[in-house]
């Protein structure tokens, strides 16, 4: 079992919270992930700190669309479906905006 000790050891620990590596110095972001993604909670606070820091920052949590229950990365793991198919192009166009 991993303990906390164990995760502190990891030699990219400083970088697991990211409010304490932030340095506001980054381009628009688009955060997308559903609700039954086990980093949800992660991508709503990095939301609210890039929001809290004036950096443009849109975030897409899905639920479930056409049926399909999604998890994490749906869109990489199922590029085709209608849900990756429309994630893709949600943040295709969010970056060709930019």
């Amino acid at each position: 079992m991993v303990g906390p000790d164990d995760v502190k050891a990891l030699t990219n620990y400083k970088f697991l919270n990211f409010s304490d590596v932030f340095n506001g110095k980054v381009p628009p972001m688009f955060i997308t992930t559903a609700r039954l993604d086990p980093v949800v909670f992660q991508g709503l606070k990095i939301k609210k700190i890039l929001s809290k820091a004036g950096v443009e920052c849109k975030i897409h949590v899905w639920k479930n669309c056409d049926g399909q229950v999604l998890s994490h990365v749906f869109m990489v793991t199922d590029p085709y479906s209608l849900p990756g198919r429309q994630a893709i192009k949600e943040m295709t166009d969010f970056f060709l905006a930019h």
